[in-house]
């Protein structure tokens, strides 16, 4: 204990260097204001000083109280003043461990201590003042009418002033220090600490200030806390005493809530000028909460926090009901009123050891907004915790609004530069079973980027931003607007609405829609290693009869990797979230539209669960997935990778659309890399487990792609198939190229009608190592129709195009080209590279092939028998100018070896007289009579009439001319 208290000694002193502790605790006039000190032991009695309106002024040299002392103001002689200004200006610290108190005035009086040297407010401290209470280290009080009440230079009587005051000049300000018993580990507390009087204000203004321990309360009042080096600090007056502004403040001071400290602020009647503030440069709360409610009909006030650099949230307290560092603005349980918002704003915000900046609902009133701005923000961890407030056993660093009644939750707005959530780190609603309030929005508006990874053991919760309902009202939308977006093992952005077994009142709320905007990009990978369930995920979903949202995203850039998914699902159990006996009591999945303006890959799959990596909708139950829209450039699916909407129960599945200018599935993992549709049939462990049928009866929506170049190799598939009695659905593609190379367009069922696969290709089909083009129907299906429409058709190496049956009928099959090279109609598949339509206990289906190619031999035109001699088509020299020559003179204007460069710009000229060689007769050619030539149809086109016209592309060969030699010159 004695180390303690010295502890405690030692504290105080480092808090207060410089500084002069009072010998005893003590009141003592200075003699400046007529003040007049009556004692009796450690109980003090003050009256007179000066009168000057409404105003008293005091002055003392000492004002200190013993726990077991007082400081009474008695307003016997002054009973009509409203403002009491106290100045100590002996240089001594006041400590205040007793009583202060005004009795005998006629209004309601505000009493406002002035010391520079430092206030320490000790654990037995109690004000009751009948008015507000300012307690400053300020050097002086202004007033309106430019005058100063100074506790620095006061060696002679002041100008005083019936004027209201205006300002606390803070200059080299000392501390201020709250020392207290604590509080009960949630509120509201037993420990009220320091109480202001109901409906009044009550102010700390120092340097630094620290609450150790300490607690302040103001019923449905004002707590004002300002941690000011230097500047002016505003005084507004209100109704129910002073509001602070710190607008012309430029040196702020630090602000230190231990110990279980507190700020209280209850509303039983409204208070429209009520709440608290507290505003620094560093603000820590380590075990301590800032806390107001409204507990009647009337309006909460506002919590407002601003840190200039920083403000700290953590510590655990191992027997709070709370979380142990939280700022919170509630609603009580019964109460009507709506709740006031929490408004923070600091430099760089920290949440640790599953601290909370939240409102919360436990009336039928509305929860207050929940609005955060900062450079930036990080939230990260969890910690166990027993208390109605935390069903789920724990709680995790959040910012967050939640509903546990009829009164609906608030919304949460986020604005930083950079957001970083970590181990269960959240930004959030949540709507708690049997709650029948909706849930708030959150918006989050991240400048550069966020980072949202892990999953705490104790909570379980996925780091990220996200709106949840288990009760009745719904859950909120969520906005996310960003640079770079990380979402790492587990981290998520997402809506979920549930169900939870055996809890009444639980999986009626739909859940809300999802938002996301990355300027730059989007990055998800893999899954926790403590939850390998928990993906990285952006999505809605629901495991009750409520629907889930729709997602819409938009980047340039999206990655999703080793297991991450984007997804809406209806399943009746996500985790430990659902009820398994509810699959046929399911709401709808939502819609997703995907717009990716560059690259979007899909790969991998999740290392410890071994599923692919998704993007798509998903029901296993009689919910509805909803439909798929994707746009992007560049579409990469690889290495397991998939893009689909699945039905594994009696729901249909949506459509699926894709639209991209270049498609790459490749490749297999455990899983084949697909862009589908389908309805597999789940695992036996997991149709039982999801009480789903042994075949799914759900229908399969159609699956749409439009692209310039689909490639499909190395064991990718395209598909909309079905392993259960339902009929597979519609594979539409419309493309310039497609390549198979070891690659399969699939439209298959196990037992119903195949599905229909329509291909409108511009330039060509190629087809190579053993590819499929596959309508095939097992039992008693009949097979599925394939239409294909391509100039060009390539096929090698076994690759077939098939849409046979067994006990059903065959397909038809229906190729339009100019040209098919290496397929062949065949009644059964062979190791050669087959179309076929077959059935083997049905009725064959039809195979019909309109080939408009051009014949290869089409166009050519029979050449002479006999061969022309070359030589004589070369001209050749008449003999009259055998002499003739050609010389090069000089260096001219060609070098004498090609590696020389031209030096001279001078011309060749030839001087000789050639004039007699220019004479020469009249020439007379001689040009055969052209022969009519009927020339053999290579093309053929439609008419404006609409019939077909035969087109030979080569116009008949002109009358061949021969050549001039010496013999048609006139020889002389």
């Amino acid at each position: 204990m004695r180390a303690i208290k010295f502890l405690a000694a030692f504290t105080t002193g480092l808090l207060t260097a410089g500084m002069v502790l009072p010998a005893m605790s003590q009141v003592i006039s200075d003699g400046t204001t007529n003040s007049i000190v009556n004692s009796n032991g450690n109980n003090f009695t003050i009256i007179n000083g000066i009168e000057k309106g409404n105003n008293l002024f005091h002055s003392f040299s000492n004002f200190s109280v013993t726990s077991a002392g007082s400081a009474i103001f008695d307003l016997v002689n002054t009973p009509n003043i409203t403002n009491i200004f106290s100045r100590v200006t002996g240089g001594k610290i006041s400590e205040i461990n007793g009583l202060i108190r005004t009795i005998n005035g006629n209004n309601s009086v505000n009493l406002l201590l002035i010391n520079p040297a430092g206030i320490v407010f000790g654990k037995d401290a109690v004000l009751n003042i009948s008015g507000s209470f300012v307690g400053t280290t300020a050097n002086s009080i202004k007033f309106s009418d430019g005058s100063e009440f100074s506790a620095v230079n006061s060696a002679t009587t002041p100008l005083l002033t019936i004027s209201v005051p205006i300002g606390l000049q803070m200059g080299s300000s000392a501390a201020i220090e709250i020392q207290g018993k604590g509080n009960d580990g949630i509120v509201p507390t037993n420990n009220l600490g320091i109480v202001a009087n109901p409906g009044k204000t009550i102010a700390l203004v120092g340097g630094d200030i620290k609450f150790t321990g300490g607690v302040i309360t103001a019923p449905f009042g004002r707590i004002e806390i300002g941690a000011v080096k230097s500047g002016t600090v505003n005084l507004t007056p209100t109704l129910t005493g002073w509001q602070l502004g710190y607008n012309q403040v430029t040196d702020f001071g630090d602000i230190q809530f231990t110990e279980r400290s507190s700020l209280w602020n209850p509303y039983p009647v409204g208070n429209p000028f009520g709440g608290i503030q507290v505003v620094g440069r560093d603000i820590r709360l380590d075990q301590s909460q800032i806390a107001a409610a409204t507990a009647g009909t009337g309006q909460g006030g506002n919590i407002t926090v601003n840190a200039e650099r920083s403000l700290s949230l953590g510590g655990v307290n191992p027997y709070a009901f709370a979380p142990s560092a939280w700022i919170v603005n509630q609603v009580a349980p019964g109460a009507t009123g709506n709740g006031g918002s929490v408004n923070i704003q600091a430099g760089d915000i920290t949440l640790q050891d599953g601290a909370a900046i939240e409102t919360l609902s436990l009336g039928a009133g509305a929860a207050g907004q929940v609005q955060v701005v900062a450079d930036t923000i990080t939230a990260k961890g969890a910690v166990a915790l027993k208390s109605p407030l935390a069903p789920s056993g724990s709680s995790n660093s959040r910012i967050a609004s939640q509903t546990f009644a009829s009164g609906n939750g608030g919304d949460v707005s986020v604005v930083a530069r950079k957001l970083t959530l970590e181990d269960s780190g959240l930004i959030g609603t949540i709507v708690f079973p049997g709650a029948t309030g909706q849930s708030g929005n959150v918006t989050v508006d991240i400048a550069e980027q966020i980072d949202a990874n892990g999953v705490n053991p104790i909570s379980l919760l996925s780091s990220g931003i996200s709106t949840y309902t288990f009760g009745i009202g719904n859950s909120g939308n969520v906005k996310v607007s960003t640079g770079i977006l990380n979402l790492i093992d587990g981290g998520g952005i997402f809506t979920f609405a549930s169900r939870l077994a055996g809890i009444p009142g639980t999986g009626f709320g739909n859940s809300g829609d999802v938002t996301v905007v990355a300027g730059q990009s989007i990055n998800m990978v893999g899954a926790s290693p403590v939850s390998p369930a928990q993906l990285s995920f952006i999505g809605t979903s629901t495991t009750g009869s409520g629907n889930s949202g729709n997602v819409s995203l938009t980047t340039p850039m999206l990655s999703m990797q080793a297991g991450a998914s984007l997804a809406t699902s209806s399943v009746s159990v996500i985790g430990s979230f659902g009820d398994p006996s509810q699959s046929n009591n399911l709401g709808n999945a939502g819609n997703i539209s995907v717009n990716v303006g560059e690259n979007l890959t899909i790969s991998g799959i999740n290392p410890f669960t071994k599923a692919s990596t998704v993007l798509g909708s998903l029901t296993y139950g009689n919910g509805k997935a909803g439909d798929v829209t994707l746009q992007t450039n560049q579409l990469r699916v690889l290495d397991a990778g998939a893009v689909g909407n699945v039905t594994g129960g009696t729901g249909d599945t949506g459509a699926l659309t894709i639209q991209a200018n270049d498609i790459l599935v490749e490749g297999k993992n455990i899983h084949t890399s697909a862009i589908a549709t389908g309805a597999p049939i789940p695992l036996e462990s997991a149709r039982q487990f999801y009480n789903l049928p042994d075949a799914p009866t759900g229908n399969i929506g159609v699956l749409n792609i439009n692209t310039q170049q689909l490639t499909v190799r190395d064991g990718g598939r395209v598909s909309v198939t079905y392993e259960g009695t339902g009929n597979a659905g519609q594979l539409n593609i419309q493309a310039d190229r497609v390549f198979l190379d070891n690659g399969n367009i699939i439209a298959t069922t196990a037992s119903g009608k195949g599905g229909d696969i329509s291909l409108a290709i511009a330039n060509s089909l190629l087809s190579r190592h053993g590819s499929k083009i596959n309508a095939e129907a097992g039992g008693i299906g009949n097979g599925g129709n394939i239409n294909i429409s391509s100039p060009l058709i390539v096929a090698a190496e076994n690759s077939d195009i098939i849409a046979n049956a067994v006990n059903g009928n065959g397909g038809n099959i229906n190729i339009t080209t100019q040209g098919i090279f290496g397929l062949k109609f065949s009644p059964q598949l062979t190791n050669e590279s087959d179309i076929t339509a077959s059935s083997q206990f049905g009725v064959n289906g039809t195979v019909d092939i309109h080939n408009f190619g051009v014949d290869p031999n089409s166009g050519l035109v029979k050449l002479p028998a006999n061969v022309t001699d070359s030589s004589q088509q070369i001209a050749t020299g008449c003999s009259q100018m055998s002499g003739s020559s050609f010389v090069a003179t000089g260096r001219g204007g060609l070098p004498n070896n090609p590696i020389q460069e031209i030096r001279s710009d001078r011309t060749w000229s030839d001087i000789r007289n050639i004039s007699a060689f220019r004479k020469s007769g009249e020439i007379t050619a001689q040009i055969p009579a052209s022969k009519e030539v009927i020339i053999q149809a290579t093309s053929w086109h439609r008419n404006s009439t609409g019939k077909i016209e035969l087109v030979a592309n080569q116009s008949p060969s002109p009358a061949v001319q021969y050549p001039l030699t010496c013999a048609g010159i006139a020889q002389k």
